[in-house]
């Protein structure tokens, strides 16, 4: 880490840990404990365990790469139960690091965000805020293009993979999270006129289980639809889609007779006709801001950069009550995207009238994707 960035992120520690009050800093930092003091806050500088932190009954604990992990979280929520966390880890998903990887070099030890949060539930904590340290661009030896669409590759996949660290604020939840419900589908519904409509369409639907939510954030299910006030369903609309994830390995199924390439071409992005497996999005990140322009389509585009879908025939067994509006830039981004010029390739590669050309090509794209 540059002098910058760690100059940038202990003043992220110090706004954090606030003024004025008990701190115990898990480091013998002397520029970070400095900073603290300035702040007007009590400091303790690396306790030598729990009972030395029990004792100083501190108001706020600040670690570093070592306090993430799951004993360190557990020992803290016993010891120190009313004290908030403040600490900064590398991202190991950062795009930064997984380069060097690839290429070769030694890479920062880091964890995942999704590690994270599940250790810090597991020890009773909720996240309370979440700071992106990003270091500046530094090239790493692959032509710039390459190394650019790497970049954007991964970003795509995962947005955290921009950040090179995190600092969390963290506090003892005050209510459990729910774990997320195998088999469940969560069917988000937003708020609006008609949405009892939309309701009524859902208490008929065939698929079991079955809960409806108002938020992306409430939902507890495996399986996720997203429908609009005023949208109407079929009976079977949702078995159908659940069914062909069940059968299949895709992380989504729509219902429509065209890929989703033609589908955003024709301007047919309606949420209501897919169904996403969550468990297998991994760090996919799904956002669809009530409000926003085209939100519907920007959706639809990064799921289908990303992910082949199971397509589902027949219908349409939906109605939309507003049809959204499709934008030219998300279809732009997915003709653009890597992930898609793969897929474009391997389609072209089965078309090709000459077996010989056709199977030479696609030992090659074998060799080049894995």
């Amino acid at each position: 880490m540059n002098g910058q960035t760690a100059h940038d992120l202990r003043s992220l520690v110090v706004r954090r840990a606030g003024q004025g009050r008990r701190v115990a800093l898990l480091s013998s930092d002397a520029s970070t404990a400095r900073a603290i003091e300035a702040n007007g806050c009590t400091l303790l500088v690396d306790p030598e365990g729990p009972d030395a932190l029990r004792a100083f009954r501190p108001d706020v604990v600040v670690g570093f790469d070592g306090i993430a992990e799951p004993q360190a979280f557990a020992m803290l929520a016993q010891a120190v139960p009313e004290a908030e966390l403040v600490f900064s880890c590398a991202n190991a998903g950062a795009a930064s690091s997984i380069i060097a990887s690839v290429i070769g070099r030694e890479a920062p030890k880091g964890q995942s965000e999704q590690q994270v949060r599940a250790w810090l539930s597991a020890a009773g904590y909720e996240v309370a805020a979440c700071d992106r340290v990003v270091v500046p661009f530094q090239p790493s030896g692959l032509a710039l293009d390459a190394e650019a669409a790497l970049r954007a590759l991964l970003e795509q996949l995962n947005p955290e993979a921009a950040a090179d660290r995190w600092l969390w604020l963290c506090r003892r939840a005050a209510r459990k999270v729910e774990p997320r419900v195998p088999g469940l589908l969560s069917a988000v519904v937003f708020e609006g006129q008609s949405r009892a409509a939309t309701l009524a369409a859902l208490e008929r639907q065939s698929q079991k289980p079955l809960e409806v939510v108002d938020s992306i954030e409430a939902a507890r299910g495996q399986y996720l639809a997203l429908l609009m006030p005023g949208d109407t369903l079929t009976r079977d609309h949702f078995a159908r889609l659940v069914q062909a994830l069940q059968r299949g390995v895709s992380a989504w199924a729509i219902e429509s007779a065209v890929s989703p390439l033609e589908a955003l071409e024709r301007g047919a992005v309606d949420c209501c006709a897919y169904v996403v497996d969550r468990d297998r999005l991994g760090p996919f990140a799904l956002a669809l801001p009530r409000g926003a322009p085209a939100a519907e389509a920007v959706l639809f585009a990064r799921l289908a950069s990303v992910f082949p879908a199971a397509l589902v025939a027949g219908g349409p067994s939906f109605e939309r009550a507003q049809k959204p509006a499709p934008i030219e830039e998300a279809l732009v981004a997915l003709r653009t995207r890597p992930l898609r010029m793969l897929v474009g390739l391997e389609e072209a590669i089965a078309k090709s009238p000459e077996p010989s050309i056709r199977a030479l090509l696609k030992d090659r794209l074998g060799n080049l994707m894995r």
